[in-house]
């Protein structure tokens, strides 16, 4: 009697560990089970593995993903991007291996590329927000990265292309949303949001410190208050120099290739006949937006996002 209930128990323990198909599955784990990424970066390869070790053989698996509009998941588990960026600061997506009865899951953080910035609101100002520093930097001291018009990689001296135009096949026209290397949402400034940061500080800024400079600040356009107003607006957008790339210049250009580095140029969206413009200590020195139709463009500059006031 004891041998015949030994005996049912055995069969009872082997048909917990076993099926027709294969062991059963008593844990089943992806890895990695969290992480964080953002848009601009590879998503993680993940892995899968179950206890015991060789229960996944001959077992169909299903992959799937809580948001496939941000990340879709292959039949083999391979993540990949199913956009360029999002405007929020974060989203969640859950990826969830099943097998059988037995599921696993990791969770994706994905950061938008806004999350790398802080917000400066100057829309009571202004008519815009702008981003806390130039698309690239990783500090206030920081210029960020250079681009030339239409090119959404950024260049150094060694890389800037002078042949680029807005005929080649990867132009990008940054007057269009989403063309441009901004977080999702943002944009260059165009020729409404410079003119208002023209108007409201730069102009004031320069008029003001020239005729100081003169001798004569009773002859300015602008009055004191006027000028300390403006000169708070230009400090609170942290601008730095970082001068630009210019190829084949001749004088003001430091050991590393950048010319006038110690002037601040950013790209902004607007028609103008010619990069160059007046200096003064405070004012952004605004490039052109390049002749798209003669394709002409050789420099590289800095670029700051702003987005209008809804």
């Amino acid at each position: 009697m004891k041998k015949n209930i030994f005996f049912a128990a055995a069969l009872v323990m082997a048909a917990a560990c076993s099926t027709d198909d294969g062991p059963v599955i008593s844990g089943l784990t992806i890895s990695p089970e969290s992480a964080t990424v953002f848009t601009d970066e590879e998503l993680p390869q993940l892995a899968l593995s179950a206890t015991p070790a060789d229960a996944l053989e001959g077992q169909t698996v299903t992959w799937s993903s809580s948001d496939p509009s941000i990340i879709t998941v292959s039949d083999g588990g391979v993540l990949a991007f199913a956009v360029k960026d999002i405007e929020d600061a974060s989203k969640t997506v859950t990826i969830t291996a099943s097998v059988g009865s037995s599921s696993a899951a990791s969770v994706i953080t994905v950061r938008g590329q806004i999350a790398r910035y802080e917000i400066i609101d100057f829309t009571s100002d202004l008519g815009f927000s702008m981003l806390d520093r130039n698309v690239g930097a990783t500090s206030a001291e920081d210029p960020g990265l250079y681009f030339q018009w239409g090119k959404n990689e950024p260049v150094t001296p060694a890389t800037i292309d002078a042949e680029w135009s807005a005929e080649g096949a990867e132009f990008a026209d940054w007057t269009v949303a989403g063309n441009s290397p901004c977080p999702m949402g943002w944009e260059p400034m165009n020729t409404v949001q410079k003119n208002s940061m023209n108007d409201n500080v730069t102009d004031i800024i320069f008029d003001y410190e020239m005729c100081v400079e003169m001798g004569y600040p009773e002859f300015s356009n602008y009055t004191e208050e006027e000028y300390n107003a403006a000169k708070a607006l230009w400090d609170k957008m942290k601008f730095v120099g970082g001068g630009c790339i210019r190829p084949g210049a001749t004088g003001m250009v430091d050991e590393n290739g950048f010319y006038n580095s110690s002037a601040v140029y950013v790209w902004t969206g607007s028609l103008v006949e010619n990069a160059e413009s007046g200096k003064s200590a405070y004012t952004i020195e605004f490039s052109n937006y390049p002749n798209v139709a003669e394709g002409s463009v050789t420099y590289a500059y800095n670029l700051r996002c702003v987005k209008s006031a809804e």
